[in-house]
């Protein structure tokens, strides 16, 4: 059953133009919320772009020997993404739950970096390493197109598929670093005030 998804061009290309559907939409939805003054970082709105992009240009990738070895390695990790957004998505409901109940949030709020450390502390334990996982995966994604449009210089979609790739490797990365270096800050000043 697998084997034959995998050969099926057509649901490639209806993931593809899905996913692609759902990074607009998700890009319009935070560009409102940052409109109507959330914290959402500039990076966050610029990948759901530039996924769009890349996934232009896998969906006009023809069907070729280039396009089939890089596809499994595609969908497997678009697998982990998806397991990793419903890990974040639990997370981030709960930090919400939360500031909720503390009496912090109101019913049409977002979750902010407002939040005590009651969830940081569990929740992140385990969130952090799959998302550090899931960056080295990309990582590896982008490695993995580079040295199949090295057997194939010819098709350009692996070395665009590579460098969006990239792109969105060093800015998931950067960002998560910068919010990591952010939240221990609050927490520091947080924990200073309460003394």
């Amino acid at each position: 059953m697998v084997s034959l998804m995998l050969n099926m061009r057509w649901v490639h290309i209806f993931l593809q133009l899905f996913l692609s559907y759902y990074y607009v939409t998700i890009a319009i939805r935070e560009n409102i919320l940052r409109e109507n003054g959330s914290n959402i970082k500039s990076w966050w709105i610029q990948h759901h772009y530039l996924m769009v992009g890349c996934g232009v240009v896998l969906m006009t990738w023809p069907p070729t020997d280039s396009y089939h070895q890089f596809s499994l390695i595609l969908h497997a990790f678009g697998l982990y993404v998806s397991f990793l957004q419903i890990f974040q998505t639990r997370y981030q409901m709960a930090r919400l739950y939360t500031q909720r109940a503390l009496g912090k949030a109101g019913e049409m709020d977002v979750v902010n970096t407002d939040t005590r450390d009651s969830h940081w502390i569990g929740s992140v334990k385990l969130l952090l390493p799959m998302v550090w996982f899931g960056h080295m995966f990309q990582l590896h994604l982008v490695i993995y197109a580079l040295r199949i449009w090295l057997r194939f210089p010819k098709e350009i979609h692996p070395l665009c598929v590579s460098v969006c790739n990239l792109a969105m490797f060093l800015g998931n990365f950067s960002t998560t670093l910068i919010v990591l270096r952010e939240k221990a800050k609050n927490r520091r000043a947080n924990n200073k005030k309460t003394q």
